[in-house]
């Protein structure tokens, strides 16, 4: 059997077609063209290398993602201030303006295995009573009781609320 030479590229011409460059003539041009094409900056940044640039961009997506949701989150709970009284027992008071009402809205939550009574809740802040209530309310074990109280004055600070509740 006869092996076949490694013919180069001018060796394996058709005469049939013309061609208008040699081979080192195209060599000559990839050469140039390679040297002529500038790297993007950002390719830089990344050691020329694509898979890195792109996990870097991901990386930044979603970092930004993140802090959306950590953004959204922290800003709903600056209207709202929850209270343990208790053992498995919560008060939540939260602050709601918009055009129809403005006050605050009172969650109380049970989730106890015990029956919860309750006499008298009352919200302040240092020494202005915010609301005020005497009606006696008995919350279930694993139950809830919502409430709205329409307030005119100003939006205290959430921080300092205080809460007091006569059981």
């Amino acid at each position: 059997m006869k092996k076949k030479p490694n013919l180069n590229f001018d060796e394996l011409k058709n005469p049939a077609h013309t061609y208008h460059y040699s081979r080192a003539e195209r060599m000559k041009r990839n050469r140039n063209s390679q040297e002529q094409q500038t790297t993007k900056w950002y390719y830089r940044l990344v050691g020329n290398n694509r898979t890195t640039l792109q996990m870097l961009i991901f990386y930044v997506f979603l970092a930004i993602v993140f802090w959306f949701f950590w953004w959204a989150i922290r800003s709903q709970a600056e209207d709202k201030r929850v209270f343990r009284i208790g053992n498995a027992r919560f008060v939540e008071v939260r602050w709601i303006a918009n055009e129809q009402k403005k006050g605050w809205n009172v969650l109380i939550d049970n989730k106890s295995k015990e029956v919860w009574k309750l006499k008298t809740i009352e919200l302040k802040v240092a020494s202005t009573v915010l609301f005020f209530t005497n009606a006696t309310i008995e919350i279930a074990p694993n139950d809830y009781v919502a409430w709205f109280f329409a307030y005119d004055g100003e939006r205290p600070s959430i921080p300092k609320l205080e809460i007091k509740v006569g059981e």
